[in-house]
Order: structure tokens, then sequence, then C-alpha cells
């Protein structure tokens, strides 16, 4: 076994699942949350990445610190990382058929992007 990766850690286990949704779910949330504010689209992806991956690793610091039970595990840095990129994926890939549901249901986001007002 490697440093890093304890003998009682299976890549597939529930722990790594939460690894992998919460991060999943924090990119999502990030890159969504950047299509609300006016002049932050171009920044989406680059924001809900940076979301995800920052909150992985403070949950890795924070096990090394024994601030919360859990061991560090590069494992759990790995479902990190396949959260994050899946989400990045799904977002790409819906971001037309997302911004369309969620203007059919009233959030104006033709109001909120980046144009310049002619007087």
């Amino acid at each position: 076994m490697g440093a890093g990766i304890p003998p009682s850690d299976p890549w597939i286990a529930p722990d790594k699942f939460s690894h992998f949704l919460f991060c999943g779910l924090s990119t999502f949330a990030g890159f969504t949350l950047c299509l609300y504010r006016r002049g932050w689209r171009n920044f989406r992806f680059l924001a809900g990445t940076m979301l995800g991956v920052i909150l992985g690793a403070i949950k890795e610091i924070g096990d090394g610190f024994g601030w919360w039970p859990g061991n560090v595990s590069i494992r759990d840095m790995g479902a990190d990382a396949a959260g994050v990129a899946v989400a990045l994926a799904v977002s790409v890939i819906y971001e037309p058929q997302f911004t369309s549901l969620l203007s059919t249901i009233g959030v104006p986001f033709s109001a909120l992007e980046d144009k310049e007002e002619i007087p």
C-alpha cells in the first residue's frame, strides 16, 4: 500500500460516494450561482471548480488535523476530483436546457446577462 492509503480504504465505499456527491454538488452550486450575477457568467467554470476543489481540500486538511473523524486519503481526493469533473461536464452539457428551464419558471436570466445598455 502507498502512502496516504489506509489498508481499509476501498474505492467503492459510502465515504467515497459522499465525497463525490458533496464536491460535485458544490461545483454545480458555484457554477449555477455565477449564472445569476451580472459580470460573473464568464467565471462560472472557474468558480464552480474552485469551490468544489477548495471544499474537498478543507475536508482532507480537517481529517489530517483531527478536526472531525476521518483519515487523510488519496482515494477521497480522487473521489472529490471525480465529483468536480462530472459536475462540470453535466453543467457544460445541460447549461442551455437548465437556463431555459429556470427562465420558464420565472428566473430572469436575460435581465442579468452582460449587455451594454443603450441610452
